[in-house]
């Protein structure tokens, strides 16, 4: 049974002022190299959290 809730994706916004390895520590993400500077979350107009397609067994 797949569990009761769907993985989001986050949309990162990068600025110069960011960090390179902040947001993907958090995140678990693998660091780009370039810096991350907000991890938007929820439904704003332009970058907002998408759901992601669960893996099938």
């Amino acid at each position: 049974m797949p569990p009761p809730f769907a993985p989001l994706r986050n949309p990162v916004r990068r600025y110069a002022w960011g960090s390179a390895t902040a947001i993907p520590a958090l995140t678990g993400a693998e660091p780009d190299g370039t810096p991350q500077a907000e991890l938007w979350l929820g439904a704003e107009l332009f970058r907002a959290t998408t759901g992601r397609p669960r893996a099938t067994r």
